[in-house]
């Protein structure tokens, strides 16, 4: 009745589920002693947001913050607009509900930003907004039991003037059982 693979991972156990993935597939997975897996480096919670230089020489790509992850049809057209004007055209999603637009010259970045708060948009966020996440809730969800993006507003807007913190925190608001701002997986959920 709830479309996670959590719930069968709990269930099951990993021994049991890899099992059946392997009869599935029809053959046994390739597997790697523990040992041979390096450790993920840390990982850099702001870089999603802001102007990063690409790989490609004098490139560079923009993170847009959204407030907890709305956008107007208004906004999304004109961001659209700054992707093909000044971009390469093309806009991507973060897990963190933000956009990234990539491929702009470093020449336009400071253009960008300028279109980008024109628009009411921004590439700057405060630690507690930069991890700030909540699913679609009652506004747009039969299931939520609760307005998570207008509490997770609520939440960020009585934190942010309370507390200083150097990195970020990730906050995930949830209004149901499916769980689909992964609660489970934020520093606070």
């Amino acid at each position: 009745n709830k479309a996670r693979l959590k719930y069968v991972l709990d269930d099951w156990g990993f021994d049991k589920f890899l099992a059946a993935v392997e009869e599935k597939l029809g053959g046994a997975l390739t597997r790697a002693p523990h040992e041979a897996v390096e450790p993920q480096p840390p990982y850099d919670r702001l870089a999603h947001i802001g102007a990063h230089s690409q790989k490609q020489p004098r490139l560079y790509w923009v993170g847009v913050v959204l407030a907890v992850g709305r956008v107007s049809a208004h906004q999304m057209r004109k961001v659209a607009e700054i992707a093909r004007d000044m971009g390469d055209g093309e806009i991507r999603l973060t897990v963190w509900q933000n956009l990234l637009i990539s491929g702009i010259p470093e020449a336009k970045v400071a253009s960008v930003e300028a279109a980008l708060q024109a628009a009411g948009l921004s590439m700057q966020a405060t630690s507690i907004r930069a991890g700030l996440i909540a699913c679609t809730g009652n506004k747009g969800c039969r299931f939520a039991a609760s307005d998570t993006k207008g509490h997770a507003e609520a939440v960020a807007a009585y934190l942010e003037p309370r507390i200083a913190i150097d990195s970020p925190v990730n906050i995930h608001l949830t209004g149901c059982h499916n769980s689909c701002a992964q609660h489970y997986i934020g520093d606070i959920g």
